[in-house]
């Protein structure tokens, strides 16, 4: 399949940041959807450079779609967030398309990620085990046999998904409270520390404590025990760090770089996901180091002595 003819519809969610919209607008550009859904969030209210900032991101995009290319958009006048925004820029893709490729303005793609989601949602369409599709890996590269693996970590760092799958994420915002006290999250996440995690973060989110929206899709998938795929190697090049950012405001040691996809792809043949890869992929997220392996490793060894020489000799 030619990757200037991606039939599969994209949706782009940017905001105010020209600079990042454009690198991934680029790489948009360069896969062609026949169809681009654009959402962009409103001006916030204690942020008076929004208004320009966002006309200026929102005018960059309609005025560069130049391939033949059915464009729709959602516009809003005022600002709902980064946990409702993002959730009604979805809904509302997916109450217009049955699957479709979503990518926000800080997430570079590599040229290979479209067609890699395009197969894959048609492979994998009517298997209602597979949640969602991730280009993001953030241990970079696995030794794998395969085109990808399934997990039970979500990344939203670019990615696709079905509607179908969705809905179920929608069931999920309106029967919460029942949901969280059927314990699913602990007996379907194997990884305890994870799920205790999840929980409060999912808890903080549907309570409006947490302005993201990401944390309850992954309680979705989780509690309906939804495989995510995972790339052998990581396709996304997420550049959204610095004053701009909403979460993130330091780049040190999370860009990585994203690569791009060997065709045709080859299929794992087993449905079940790879815990050691997900274990390894909680920690590299998060930033932790298991005990376990802090306590054998020679700087954790050095430091222990260290203090304890110190202690003796004081």
């Amino acid at each position: 399949m030619d990757q200037k003819n991606l039939k599969t519809p994209v949706l782009f969610i940017v905001f105010n940041r020209l600079d990042t919209t454009k690198r991934v607008f680029e790489e948009i550009r360069r896969a062609k959807p026949s169809k681009l859904y654009v959402a962009c969030d409103g001006a916030r209210k204690n942020n008076p450079d929004d208004v320009s900032k966002i006309d200026s991101v929102r005018e960059f995009v309609l005025n560069n779609v130049d391939w033949d290319c059915e464009v729709k958009k959602l516009f809003s006048n005022e600002n709902i967030g980064c946990k409702y925004g993002p959730q009604k820029a979805i809904t509302w893709f997916f109450e217009h398309e049955e699957e479709g490729i979503i990518l926000e303005d800080d997430c570079v793609p590599s040229r290979t990620f479209f067609k890699y989601c395009e197969e894959l949602l048609e492979y994998h369409r009517k298997d209602l085990r597979v949640f969602a599709i991730s280009g993001t890996n953030y241990l970079r590269t696995v030794d794998i046999p395969n085109s990808y693996y399934f997990s039970q970590f979500l990344s939203v760092c670019g990615w696709a998904g079905w509607r179908d799958r969705w809905q179920k994420h929608l069931y999920t915002l309106n029967n919460f409270n029942d949901i969280l006290s059927s314990n699913l999250i602990h007996n379907n996440l194997r990884n305890k520390v994870a799920s205790k995690m999840l929980v409060e973060f999912a808890k903080k989110s549907f309570e409006d404590g947490l302005d993201a929206w990401d944390f309850q899709w992954h309680f979705t998938c989780i509690i309906n025990n939804g495989l995510l795929i995972v790339p052998k190697e990581n396709l996304i090049q997420n550049i959204g760090f610095g004053p701009d950012a909403t979460h993130t405001n330091s780049s040190e040691g999370r860009i990585l770089p994203n690569y791009e996809v060997n065709f045709p792809l080859d299929h794992p043949k087993l449905f079940t996901p790879e815990l050691e890869f997900d274990d390894r992929n909680f920690w590299k997220f998060f930033g932790w180091t298991p005990m376990y392996k802090k306590i054998s490793s020679p700087k954790y060894i050095y430091a222990v002595i260290k203090s304890r020489l110190s202690n003796l000799v004081n």
